[in-house]
């Protein structure tokens, strides 16, 4: 499904509604993977046509040979063997060279993780909770996107979906993971490139904004959930987060009571904010939709004011 599409609805596990607006980090990972592969597969086409060409030419200076020789043309067939000779071994060179397969780029690699850290979020949810729950894929706003909106009778949570690995440690400001060796030694030190508390509060405060607009007074939790079966949250000072934890440690019942019959939010009440999210996701989408087109707009003018001004 393309980012800019239409929303997608369906049921998953127990029961949970899962409505999928974008799909960025999947989307970038088969992009990006699809470019390698045609770059690979233009890389052997261009082989093959070199192959041809040189194949055809030696074809050609054969066909030459032997036309000298049948004249007895001695030192032009001479020639025309030297000119077969050094093509059938760049010949041999070109044929025996077999284009390597591009290595997979760090920013493909990290669209991979994150995809495949929403898909592990969206399992677990899914088979934690029931239709009384809507989770909301791929919000986009004026402040950014939100990976997950996870709407039920207990609140509404904004989570920001990680696939780094290792020890997740912040000083309140800069983020980063620490790898370590089996021996319990320091192999490497990874700054995160945005803080992840602050990209999630970036998003979610026009998201509030628009909920109180409208009435809905319940405040969005923010969540930053590390997805990797190998992260473990270190040293946190100064989160802005609510909540910031990993999955294999995510207790729901930190978050909300899954058990209890007391809801906050009413069942007409949660449809009524899963609309306006989508419906504020819909208003910004076409927003961007407008600005893309009127860029080309635009050239196309300044292009044609200038061609009227030179003619003038």
């Amino acid at each position: 499904m393309d980012s800019e599409s239409a929303a997608t609805t369906e049921v998953v596990g127990r029961g949970m509604r899962r409505i999928v607006l974008s799909d960025y980090p999947g989307q970038l990972a088969h992009k990006l993977r699809h470019a390698r592969i045609a770059q690979y597969e233009q890389q052997v086409a261009a082989q093959a046509a070199m192959a041809s060409a040189f194949d055809q030419r030696r074809r050609e200076y054969i066909g030459g040979l032997k036309q000298a020789l049948l004249r007895l043309q001695l030192l032009q067939a001479w020639q025309q063997w030297r000119r077969v000779a050094r093509l059938e071994k760049s010949l041999r060179e070109i044929r025996a060279y077999k284009p390597a397969p591009l290595q997979t780029s760090v920013e493909e690699m990290q669209a991979q993780a994150g995809s495949e850290a929403e898909c592990r979020v969206d399992a677990f949810l899914a088979s934690a909770l029931g239709e009384r729950w809507t989770l909301i894929a791929g919000y986009r706003g004026p402040g950014g996107e939100i990976d997950r909106i996870l709407i039920g009778p207990y609140g509404i949570y904004a989570i920001e979906i990680k696939g780094n690995r290792g020890v997740i440690e912040s000083d309140g400001r800069n983020w980063w993971a620490k790898r370590y060796g089996r021996r319990g030694d320091l192999l490497e030190i990874k700054t995160l490139p945005r803080a992840p508390d602050m990209q999630l509060l970036k998003a979610a405060t026009p998201l509030q904004r628009w909920l109180d607009k409208n009435g809905i007074e319940q405040r969005i939790t923010t969540v930053v959930l590390f997805a990797a079966d190998d992260t473990r949250i270190g040293r946190m000072d100064g989160s802005c987060a609510d909540v910031v934890t990993t999955l294999d440690t995510l207790d729901l019942g930190l978050l909300f009571d899954p058990e209890s019959d007391q809801e906050r939010l009413t069942a007409s009440l949660r449809e009524r904010i899963v609309r306006l999210a989508v419906k504020d996701h819909h208003h910004w989408q076409s927003k961007r939709q407008r600005r893309r087109h009127a860029v080309p707009l635009a050239s196309a003018t300044q292009a044609r004011d200038g061609i009227s001004r030179t003619a003038g």
